[in-house]
């Protein structure tokens, strides 16, 4: 990747992740707290650790023999997935 390559993706993303915050803010109606915004920094690892929680009780299998939903693993991925995002250390930078 270029330079020139790197300083586009560099605004394109600055420029989505200010989007991002607008929509949020006019959702809750309040502006972000300076804790919040610091989570948006690595949203990247909160997508990807809620992916990660949803897709990987698939293997274990969310339906019955019957054909049936298997609640129980549904609810573990459910809470695999909130545990996942709690457990995330974003409020280390000491925000």
């Amino acid at each position: 990747m270029t330079l020139k390559q790197r300083i586009a993706f560099w605004f394109a993303e600055r420029a989505f992740k200010k989007q991002a915050v607008r929509f949020l803010e006019r959702t809750l109606g309040r502006p972000l707290t300076r804790k919040e915004k610091s989570a948006m920094k690595s949203w990247k690892t909160t997508c990807l650790g809620i992916l990660a929680g949803l897709t990987g009780a698939s293997v274990v299998g969310w339906t019955t023999p019957e054909g049936g939903i298997h609640w129980g693993a549904v609810a573990l991925t459910v809470i695999n997935a909130l545990f996942g995002y709690f457990a995330k250390d974003h409020d280390v930078t000491g925000l």
